[in-house]
């Protein structure tokens, strides 16, 4: 091989700095969770036409799951349930209007599911994959 076929060797800062601009990248490119906003702004301006109804009590019903989710995380913190976990069960009675929206109108998420669009499935999708993201990462810290 002469000079100009071998690949430039690059120090271990220069790799590393490289491989931090490329992980950047990935995150940029593909954010771990999405905001639900801007999900929904997404997805309406490329793929969503106007729907009959909207997934407002669904998006509710994935607010209570994601109360329980952050109780989950408290709860395992530190790697075992035991006595000492009761204050976050306390720590739910502050997320009752949570709780209340999401069951007040329980009723209408069934209608709201049988008339899903490919948007609003997505959105759902990816709302569910952040909930059990959090809860599979929380049940696994040591």
């Amino acid at each position: 091989m002469n000079e100009e076929t071998q690949p430039e060797e690059l120090s271990e800062e220069e790799q590393i700095n490289e491989e931090v601009e490329l992980q950047q990248a990935h995150d940029e490119t593909f954010p771990s969770t999405f905001p639900a906003d801007a999900v929904e702004e997404i997805v309406s301006k490329e793929i969503a036409p106007e729907t009959k109804r909207s997934i407002k009590e669904t998006k509710e019903v994935f607010a209570v799951l994601e109360v329980l989710t952050n109780f989950t995380e408290k709860v395992f913190a530190d790697g075992q349930v035991n006595g000492s976990d009761f204050v976050h069960i306390l720590s739910l009675l502050k997320d009752v209007k949570v709780f209340s929206d999401a069951f007040g109108n329980i009723s209408d998420v069934d209608d709201e599911l049988k008339d899903l669009d490919e948007a609003e499935l997505i959105e759902l999708g990816l709302l569910a994959y952040s909930l059990v993201k959090k809860v599979v990462k929380a049940v696994h810290k040591k």
